[in-house]
């Protein structure tokens, strides 16, 4: 039900972003799997069945809150024709250990996912499920002077 809201609801923007002179920003499969997603985190199984191409651009979408940049899409075009899971998990790596992802404080965490993100020999941690903030805390941590939101953020492991 919710996909066929999903796919309807793209067709009629879809159509008005034609009559407009522009076109969608992202496919029918990513404007559904973004329909469906929960604002406090990301669940892996919505995302994987997802072209890798979709995949991409969803999971930039979802964990990092922005769509891929051109330079970034070109250079992981030429890896789309890899195993979707190999793909995925090349991605997600790259993703939820980039210092973008690390350095925004209240990302939403990535759950249900069962590919290996981590090098157990690395020493790496990324944070894949994790207990949204409360508002209140928000908007406390978002009113503190500079010096106070990294000391939080050292405090909260995030730094």
């Amino acid at each position: 039900m919710k996909q066929n809201t999903a796919g309807a609801l793209y067709a009629i923007a879809a159509r008005r972003m034609a009559a407009a002179g522009s076109e969608m920003p992202c496919s029918a499969a990513v404007f559904t799997v973004l329909s469906q997603a929960e604002p406090e985190q990301v669940r892996y199984p919505l995302l994987a069945g997802l072209e890798n191409a979709d995949f991409l651009e969803a999971a930039f979408l979802l964990l990092l809150e922005r769509p891929v940049d051109a330079e970034t899409r070109a250079a992981w075009s030429r890896r789309y024709d890899l195993p979707r899971p190999q793909f995925q998990t090349a991605v997600l790596r790259s993703v939820l250990h980039s210092q973008e992802y690390t350095a925004h404080m209240f990302s939403r965490p990535l759950t249900g996912c069962p590919l290996p993100l981590t090098d157990a020999d690395a020493g790496v941690r990324v944070q894949v499920a994790a207990q949204p903030m409360p508002e209140r805390l928000l908007r406390i941590y978002r009113r503190m002077p500079g010096p106070m939101k990294r000391l939080a953020k050292k405090l909260a492991g995030k730094e």
